[in-house]
């Protein structure tokens, strides 16, 4: 005669185990993806107006001259493909 211990239904221990393995899975690979998506899309890189902003506020505020002024903005924005760095 066997007898019961109080616990039969261990088998579901495993089961919820995995269950939760695979929804924390899905969870990291959708931010992961969400991620991912907005590194794609270019939100990852200065462009070339905001370098143009920070040369012009640098340059409102005295921390370069005129000279520095438009040698560096020849530099971000070269008017000739041949000035290109």
């Amino acid at each position: 005669m066997t007898e019961a211990y109080g616990f039969e239904s261990w088998w579901l221990i495993p089961l919820i185990m995995i269950g939760l393995c695979i929804w924390w899975g899905r969870g990291c690979r959708s931010g992961w993806r969400h991620r991912h998506d907005a590194w794609s899309e270019g939100q990852h890189e200065v462009t070339s107006d905001s370098a143009r902003e920070i040369l012009n506020m640098r340059y409102a505020r005295g921390e370069i001259d005129a000279a520095e002024y438009e040698e560096k903005r020849k530099a971000i924005n070269p008017t000739n493909k041949g000035e290109a760095r």
